[in-house]
Parts: C-alpha cells; structure tokens; sequence
C-alpha cells in the first residue's frame, strides 16, 4: 500500500474519533435543551 494511501487512511480514522467524541459531548446538550423545552 502506497504511504500516502495509509497517511488518508490515518486521517479518516481519526476523524472518525473524534467525530464519536464530538456526539457524545453534544448528546447530553440536546438531552437537556429537550427538558428545558417541556418545562
């Protein structure tokens, strides 16, 4: 495998990372924003 095939492949997984670790910030935000409202 090429090297800058495997540097992509780094990237991706990366950003994989930290898009699930941006979601489980933003869950508990939405969570309350939801409580807030029916309140």
């Amino acid at each position: 495998m090429p090297d800058f095939e495997k540097e992509i492949l780094d990237v991706l997984a990366l950003l994989k990372q930290a898009e699930t670790r941006l979601l489980k910030l933003v869950q508990p935000v939405k969570e309350e924003g939801k409580c807030q409202e029916t309140m």
